[in-house]
């Protein structure tokens, strides 16, 4: 038996003049931003909208939204009712919504599309399992694989937490190792040990991971994924992007 049971979802490009406003919500709902600014308001929390920002909406949640113009939104959402759950955060007792600024958005956004693509081709079983796994994937904790024994592994871990949820700042050797308060040669070994790359390796890994979101789930040009993940040039960042998957991001694209 899954977790929750699809009712209705999809991708949506909102156009420049949308609003959402919802008095009592019906059902439940995942609802992933994948590109776009924003504001939201759910009973009366301010929320401000961004790429990887998502919610779980539950009946009777209050909803007010609009989006910069210039900035429109890009989400994807899917509409479930509860099956079967010992998760206290989804009862209705706990708060009409709940929120979180995913690391890695390109998993949560993948398994949504393939619930959507299997029910849009009647595969109801399949689309049950994949969104089950989505909302599941919203309460995986967002530092990453945990090292109970080790606080630095724990503390490695929250700073590549950090890495993923911002790959496009300027990440340097220097600051990641200032951060774990380690010399530069030992915060080598600390991530070959536990993440198998020396760390810029890593920065350029989750920049590569987003770039492919973003490419995936957005209508930004190639440009503009380049900028905003910190790249000075469409080339260098091509380069990479070729190493890493084997294409070049407009290959990617429209595969």
């Amino acid at each position: 038996m899954h977790l929750v049971r699809y009712k209705i979802g999809n991708f949506h490009s909102c156009s420049p003049d949308w609003t959402w406003n919802v008095r009592s919500m019906n059902d439940y709902d995942i609802w992933l931003v994948c590109a776009g600014r924003g504001n939201l308001n759910c009973d009366g929390v301010d929320h401000k909208l961004s790429g990887g920002d998502c919610f779980i909406f539950k009946p009777g949640a209050r909803i007010a939204a609009r989006h910069l113009p210039d900035y429109p939104l890009r989400v994807v959402a899917c509409h479930f009712d509860i099956v079967k759950t010992n998760l206290k955060e989804l009862s209705s007792g706990s708060g009409r919504h709940l929120h979180r600024r995913l690391s890695k958005p390109e998993t949560t956004a993948g398994l949504l599309e393939f619930a959507v693509r299997n029910s849009q081709g009647g595969k109801k079983e399949q689309a049950d399992f994949w969104l089950s796994a989505a909302v599941m994937s919203f309460f995986e904790p967002q530092s990453g694989k945990q090292e109970a024994s080790s606080g630095a592994s724990r503390d490695l871990d929250k700073l590549c937490a950090e890495i993923a949820g911002r790959p496009g700042r300027n990440w340097t050797i220097a600051e990641i190792a200032g951060k774990l308060r380690y010399s530069g040669d030992h915060c080598r070994r600390l991530f070959l040990k536990h993440k198998g790359v020396p760390p810029m390796e890593y920065v350029i890994r989750c920049r590569i991971e987003r770039a492919c979101f973003l490419l995936k789930y957005t209508d930004k040009s190639i440009a503009e994924i380049a900028d905003e993940l910190n790249y000075r040039t469409i080339f260098y960042f091509s380069r990479q992007f070729r190493k890493v998957t084997g294409m070049p991001p407009r290959a990617y694209r429209n595969k």
